[in-house]
């Protein structure tokens, strides 16, 4: 399942860089479908990963959709606004497995809730 996921998420990942913005989203429903019945997974250690928070972010990783890598801050209403505009970018999201990304939107999507910032709320 893993294996179909990733090459469903390349596949969605090309059509979106050649501007193919409607076969793009048929499939990302597809891949919404199957993303669902997957378990979440907190995300694995990334080759370039920083071993420390960047100066100036929170340093809990708790106030991370993604603590391991330090990723997608979540601890402000601004960084969580920003969190669901890059993970919502194909680029970033070829990074991680469904798992993963479930892992790392549900966080996204609860600290949105918290700070009442209201978004299509569709896992991809």
């Amino acid at each position: 399942m893993k294996h179909i996921l990733a090459q469903l998420n390349d596949v969605i990942t090309s059509l979106e860089e050649n501007n193919f913005v409607v076969e793009a989203d048929a499939l990302q429903e597809v891949f919404v479908k199957i993303a669902k019945k997957t378990k979440k997974e907190r995300p694995e250690e990334q080759k370039d990963a920083p071993k420390s928070p960047p100066k100036g972010y929170p340093e809990s990783k708790s106030k991370y959709a993604d603590p391991v890598n330090y990723k997608y801050p979540i601890d402000t209403e601004e960084h969580v606004r920003a969190a669901l505009a890059y993970i919502g970018q194909a680029r970033n999201r070829k990074k991680y497995d469904a798992k993963e990304l479930a892992y790392i939107e549900s966080r996204i999507h609860a600290a949105a809730k918290k700070f009442g910032i209201e978004h299509e709320h569709k896992e991809k």
